[in-house]
């Protein structure tokens, strides 16, 4: 039976207890439902005992880690608060493990600590607590301002001088104006290379930014400064600038990228050493795959190259993780592979036709760090993982793919098993041979399958020849294959390996931003959205009488039928679907960028179609403007003529009756019969129906 660190255990008496800590004889627990629980040390076997007769089982469902919220939502009390409260217990629950969950050790570590940060030992107990129970996340101490009161406001400093009493009458404060100039002038002139000194540099924005003006003097125009105590000193310009700086920036700028990298980047050791174990560090990559794929659909359609991602375990080299997509390197095919990697792989397996045991690709863990180029995981991806699933992202520095050198490997040895003797592989094309790209037969599918199976290969045969055995592996006779050092590390190297619930990793990976509640649906990217708690909350009839309202959401840029929304301070997420009407069903079954490319063509066309709307306007317009005029003149030709009310009714008859004899169609010329009234002059024809009708109209045109 496999523990893992976070696991939930709930015991036959109602406890739930989570493990904090492991090895092969003890585990750590703490109840997540006591206020007052401390961490308390079991034997293992006692554990896994408890599981085998049913006395214990394992939670699925973890509903006691913290709101998963974007970073940009938190407030800045927020991110302030926990940033403390997670460097007040950081030392504890880093270095001091396991002795931190010993009851002996645990007080006189806490005693000091509170000691060192000047908190009391209530408070940093309470830290502790929290983070524990909330799966050992950084998040888990953020406060929940939810329930709280209003927001936390910045206070105003006073006009006083702030700073030494000694130099209060030689200097002046430094207030955000003064400091945009220090960052403008360093840029002007230090990160330039026009100066060499910060006190050059700090005399030059005195001259630039600080002058009451100029004075010509012996035909050139000389900067005036005020008083010395009307200028900020030396001192406060340099730290200021040593407060603001960002030293690998100003080192690029000043000496340039290539003599950065020559100079003064980082010296790392070899990537092995930074893994104690498996799960401590994952490399992550992407690369064009060197090979044409054709359709699923049609084979004689070519769709080009496939992007492939790859995570892999540093300390085994195992691959943990695999995506294959049609993709451009994204966070859309980064977060694919983090979820592949951090989830089991037997159903991945299978739906590309593979059939494997657990034990064959044993991989479904968090890291702990997560080394990156400078892209994907860069900004607020990366600060993402690392508050929701408590995982250090690393992004390399430009122009070093060495020190992602594992992964790297690993997509050359996939070229050199696979890809290059594939149809369709790409090759240097000689003059006079045939386009490779014509020889492409593969689907993305099949190409997937070959992956998989590559990957299988890889962790249970590649034999690391450099791989540096320790100590205790050498004794065991451990092979340098991925498996084999996977399975030692489970074994001997415990401690690392992380596990969450997969809706939790998945929601955690999604992109996420936010909606507006609106009285035609919950409106994201132009498209409407509905749920059920929306209908019988009456949020669109709300948003109606009092205005819309914002709500975080996450979303799947892959398919736009759904959106998943946050309730209850982000801690409850609900599945909101694409509304039923005819506006929004053809959009169904579609992904964000062709919806987005769908209304950026309809913008287009619009605009084209407002200028030949203005045009066609503007001739309406003329020509209402001459039949106005032509109505005038008629108008004042009969000027002499009176205009009344009365008699319009008989004006309207007369009016209609002449326009009906001129509108009237004749298909025919009319050949009227002669009648023979001469015997009987006072003959009077009988009414006919026609006639009867017309004077009904006439009555009722009159009332």
């Amino acid at each position: 039976m496999t523990l893992n660190i976070n696991m939930l255990l709930e015991w036959e008496n109602g406890e739930i207890e989570r493990i904090l800590w492991l090895n092969r004889h003890e585990i750590a627990l703490i109840e997540v439902t006591n206020p007052r629980s401390v961490p308390t040390l079991q034997m293992r076997k006692t554990v896994e005992d408890a599981l085998l007769q049913d006395k214990a089982h394992i939670v699925d469902v973890d509903n006691y880690l913290p709101a998963i919220l974007p970073e940009e939502l938190l407030t800045e009390a927020s991110h302030r608060r926990r940033d403390h409260a997670w460097g007040v217990i950081r030392p504890l629950v880093e270095d001091h493990v396991p002795a931190i969950f010993i009851r002996e050790k645990r007080g006189s570590l806490v005693s000091k600590r509170a000691q060192e940060v000047k908190v009391s030992k209530t408070t940093l107990y309470g830290y502790l607590r929290r983070y524990w129970q909330g799966g050992q996340i950084p998040n888990a101490v953020r406060p929940n301002f939810q329930a709280c009161g209003g927001h936390g406001k910045d206070k105003a400093s006073s006009e006083r001088k702030r700073g030494n009493p000694g130099f209060a009458a030689t200097s002046i404060n430094v207030d955000k104006e003064i400091r945009q100039c220090f960052r403008k002038g360093v840029q002007l002139f230090y990160e330039s290379g026009k100066t060499k000194t910060l006190v050059e540099t700090y005399q030059r924005i005195l001259e630039q930014f600080f002058n009451v003006g100029y004075e010509i003097r012996d035909g050139v125009s000389i900067p005036i400064l005020p008083a010395a105590n009307k200028l900020p000193t030396l001192r406060q310009f340099r730290y200021w600038y040593y407060k603001d700086r960002d030293l690998t920036q100003t080192l690029i700028k000043r000496r340039g990228e290539k003599r950065y990298q020559l100079e003064a980047r980082p010296l790392l050791s070899e990537s092995t050493s930074m893994a104690f174990g498996p799960g401590s560090v994952y490399q992550i990559d992407a690369t064009v795959g060197d090979i044409y794929l054709v359709s699923e659909l049609n084979p004689q359609q070519i769709i080009g190259r496939p992007i492939i991602y790859l995570v892999v375990d540093v300390f085994s080299r195992m691959v943990v993780g695999l995506s294959v997509t049609l993709e451009g390197p994204s966070w859309l095919g980064a977060m694919l592979a983090l979820e592949n990697a951090t989830t089991n792989k037997t159903a991945f397996c299978e739906q590309h036709g593979v059939t494997l045991s657990d034990d064959e690709w044993p991989c479904h863990h968090l890291p702990e760090m997560l080394i990156a180029d400078r892209g994907e995981l860069e900004g607020y991806n990366g600060d993402q993982l690392t508050q929701s699933l408590n995982i250090v992202v690393s992004n390399t520095a430009p122009y070093r793919a060495d020190m992602k050198g594992i992964v790297e490997q690993c997509f050359r040895l996939t070229n050199l098993r696979v890809l290059n003797s594939l149809p369709g592989a790409v090759r240097e094309q000689e003059h006079g041979t045939s386009d490779y790209r014509l020889d492409a037969k593969l689907t993305l599918s099949q190409l997937t399958t070959l992956l998989i199976r590559s990957v299988l290969y890889h962790n249970k045969h590649h034999y690391i020849e450099a791989y540096p055995l320790d100590r205790e592996m050498i004794q065991d006779e451990v092979d340098p294959c991925p498996l084999e050092l996977w399975q030692w590390g489970i074994q001997n190297r415990t401690g690392h390996l992380r596990t969450l619930a997969t809706e939790t990793i998945r929601l955690s990976l999604l992109p996420q931003s936010e909606a507006t509640v609106t009285r035609q649906g919950i409106r994201f990217r132009k498209l409407f959205y509905t749920c059920p708690t929306a209908v019988e909350a009456g949020w669109y009839v709300k948003a109606g009488q009092s205005g819309r309202w914002k709500v975080p959401i996450s979303y799947d840029p892959r398919l736009v039928d759904y959106i998943y929304i946050w309730h209850d301070g982000s801690r409850q997420v609900e599945v909101c679907s694409l509304m039923e009407n005819n506006k929004m069903r053809v959009f169904r079954g579609l992904d964000q960028d062709t919806v987005k490319a769908h209304f950026s063509q309809q913008k287009q066309r619009r605009s084209n179609i407002l200028a030949q709307q203005q045009q066609g306007r503007a001739v309406l317009n003329t020509h209402k403007d001459e039949v106005v005029q032509q109505a005038t003149v008629v108008q004042e030709d009969h000027i002499h003529q009176t205009k009344n009310t009365k008699g319009i009714t008989e004006n309207r008859q007369q009016e209609r009756a002449r326009q009906r004899n001129e509108d009237a169609w004749r298909l025919a010329k009319a050949v009227e019969p002669s009648i023979d009234t001469s015997e009987d002059e006072a003959y009077v024809p009988p009414a006919q129906y026609l006639d009867l009708l017309q004077r009904r109209e006439d009555v009722d045109d009159s009332l």
